[in-house]
């Protein structure tokens, strides 16, 4: 099983990759790309493209991150905010999987660590500041031995990835200690793509990768995540009458595909209720019918 992190965009050699033996892809989240890495924010596109080729998805939010003016209460809640906007938004990450935020440096003094904790104190208030009392994800970090390990004194991490640089504090502490979800390996490439590839811990298998759904195949149970609630419409398309709003939260089962507009049925009795638009609802892996008929009797 391989799970690889990369910046550059796996859509075009995402069959490549499976027939390679890739189980998982890390991405990024980021506030924009630069020149030298055009492709380095995850897109919708993509995400699909990876998904159609049975892998799964991880991502790690990193905008530079190696210096400590980068680490900022206020600049960890603005990355909290932005990272929640693009996975529920843009890329329907389901809910309960993982984020992780990147510290790509050896921190290891008192004073910096301290920094450090307020970049991600901010990312959970920015987290939270999004989902307001609604579902969200889970905070993982990437680090040195040092970083992770205070992080996880301070309850600001549940999920931990160790950063390839063996020289940096803490590594070998760390890595014994066997907290690690995922241990990064060295540079490589794998069908062209520049990446690294990286070991799972067998104790920890749960590193909060997910399956992408997408929504208009059918057969399955949706959640609107539509922050004010998403209109249901009488055909598929904004011309056609609101027959109501459904919350946030509410759970729908897809009938069928229409262009960018999906054909819900409400009780889970295979009949047709409304149109509404995909990009607003996000698949819930594991839920049945019986699941939505309990939330709406």
């Amino acid at each position: 099983m391989i799970v690889m992190d990369t910046p550059w965009s796996c859509a075009r050699k995402a069959r490549e990759l499976k027939a390679a033996g890739v189980d998982a892809i890390i991405r990024y989240y980021n506030h924009r790309n630069s020149r030298q890495l055009p492709e380095k924010r995850l897109s919708r596109s993509e995400a699909e493209a990876i998904a159609a080729a049975g892998i799964r998805l991880g991502v790690v939010f990193q905008q530079r991150q190696n210096k400590l003016r980068d680490f900022t209460f206020d600049k960890g809640r603005a990355a909290g905010k932005r990272a929640f906007d693009l996975a529920a938004g843009d890329i329907l990450q389901p809910f309960g999987s993982a984020i992780y935020f990147g510290v790509d440096w050896d921190f290891f003094r008192n004073s910096e660590l301290k920094r450090v904790a307020e970049f991600f104190d901010g990312v959970r208030a920015g987290l939270q500041a999004e989902s307001a009392v609604g579902p969200s994800y889970r905070v993982g970090a990437y680090g040195s031995g040092t970083v992770l390990t205070h992080l996880g004194s301070k309850g600001l991490a549940e999920l931990f990835w160790l950063a390839q640089s063996t020289g940096w504090s803490g590594y070998k502490a760390f890595r014994k200690s066997n907290r690690w979800h995922l241990l990064q390996g060295p540079v490589t490439s794998i069908e062209g793509i520049p990446c690294d590839t990286n070991r799972v811990n067998p104790d920890h298998p749960d590193y909060g990768a997910f399956d992408l759904g997408v929504a208009g195949e059918g057969g399955g149970v949706y959640m609107v995540i539509a922050r004010s609630g998403l209109n249901l419409r009488q055909g598929p398309g904004v011309e056609f009458p609101v027959i109501q709003v459904l919350p946030y939260g509410s759970l729908v089962k897809v009938l069928r595909h229409d262009g960018d507009w999906v054909q819900v049925d409400l009780q889970a009795d295979g009949r047709a209720d409304g149109h509404v638009h995909a990009s607003f609802l996000q698949h819930r892996e594991g839920l049945t019918d019986a699941a939505l008929h309990c939330f709406t009797s």
